[in-house]
């Protein structure tokens, strides 16, 4: 064989044929140490892998029995990797992923029209991690970071690592409450629109109705999520069919006293309630949700434009509250200003990397 391949290949110099073919036969045995490897982990890498795998069975194992996905908006059904390896939609994990000793389970959230398909991970080594999880982890009593107040949790303080990167936009996160995880887009390029702008028979103008359920902005609104203009169509899947709290209210009430949610209409996309902006200052002589001493160690101070909220000014028809880098302002439901949409993202969300920084927001799986 040596003396075929000098001859043939190399004008019969047997040291460099003898070479070409060690390094040959090298690389040989190198490509099938590697595809046995392949073979016998299920071609997975890494904990990512194991967790893809899982969602594509997941979703086979629900096509072929679609009575048992969860029916109403926001519910949850879970099952086993044991249950999807009895029925041969997927391998035994040990010998899909060699590298960890794991046991699994996939929690399948309802939203909409979408189904959001989470795997959880208990392995030796990793963890499976909600975002909620991981913030409730931080919350502080003093300094700027997340509280816990009255059932929620709030970010409050000047400088928060409150930073989410969801659907490819930077958002800012105001709190966790009952609907899920609430949150603000950032710096993404905003439109002004009026809030309304109907005939005011109390002005005999076309000051507009500051009345939600009757409004342009509850179209408007309908009409971002049904047109996937803030939120793209695969990430509908992550939203909350959300309670907004839409009650109005007077000027200089305390945040104390405060209660928005009298009136709530559901919704995937709403805006900033009145009482946010307060709420996320650390200055002790923030009383009232309009005081400007709430500008004060305030992350929110960083908004720019005239933000719409949800909320009207209850001393008349007209006039609806917008939040700027000064706080509250009242407004006519006539005038231009920004629409910044705010979202829930669903509690189950899980946790992908970040630390909620500008620089490393968090991102979720």
């Amino acid at each position: 064989m040596l003396d075929f391949v000098a001859n043939k290949f190399f004008k019969g110099n047997k040291n460099l044929a003898f070479i070409v073919l060690a390094c040959t036969g090298l690389v040989i045995i190198i490509l099938i140490i590697i595809l046995l490897a392949n073979i016998f982990s299920g071609g997975i890498k890494d904990y990512s892998g194991l967790e893809k795998e899982l969602i594509n069975a997941t979703e086979k194992y629900y096509a072929d029995n679609t009575d048992k996905l969860p029916k109403t908006e926001g519910g949850v059904v879970s099952i086993n990797a044991s249950t999807l390896v009895e029925g041969k939609y997927i391998k035994e994990l040990n010998k899909l992923y060699s590298k960890d000793t794991c046991t699994a389970s996939i929690e399948v959230i309802k939203s909409g029209e979408e189904y959001l398909y989470n795997p959880i991970l208990n392995c030796e080594n990793y963890k499976s991690k909600t975002l909620v999880d991981e913030l409730k982890s931080k919350v502080v009593t003093s300094e700027s970071g997340l509280y816990s107040q009255n059932n929620e949790y709030i970010f409050k303080g000047e400088y928060v690592n409150n930073y989410v990167k969801f659907d490819d936009k930077l958002w800012r996160i105001v709190k966790i409450d009952d609907n899920g995880i609430k949150m603000y887009l950032v710096y993404e390029k905003l439109d002004r629109y009026v809030w309304d702008d109907r005939y005011n028979l109390e002005k005999e103008k076309s000051y507009g109705k500051n009345t939600i359920d009757s409004s342009r902005m509850l179209t408007y609104l309908e009409n971002f999520y049904n047109n996937n203009t803030y939120v793209s169509s695969k990430s509908k899947k992550y939203l909350v069919n959300a309670d907004w709290c839409v009650d109005s209210i007077k000027s200089s009430v305390l945040i104390s006293d405060i209660n928005l949610c009298n009136k709530t209409i559901k919704g995937y996309i709403g805006l900033l309630e009145v009482a946010d902006y307060a709420k996320a200052s650390l200055e002790p002589a923030c009383k009232n949700f309009d005081d400007i001493a709430c500008v004060n160690y305030n992350y929110m101070l960083q908004l720019n434009y005239n933000n719409w909220t949800l909320n009207a000014y209850s001393g008349n028809t007209y006039e609806v509250y917008a939040i700027n880098s000064d706080g509250p302002e009242i407004y006519k439901a006539s005038n231009d200003n920004v629409i910044r949409p705010v979202i829930y993202l669903n509690s189950h969300v899980l946790l992908s990397s970040g630390d909620g920084s500008e620089a490393s927001p968090y991102i979720i799986k």
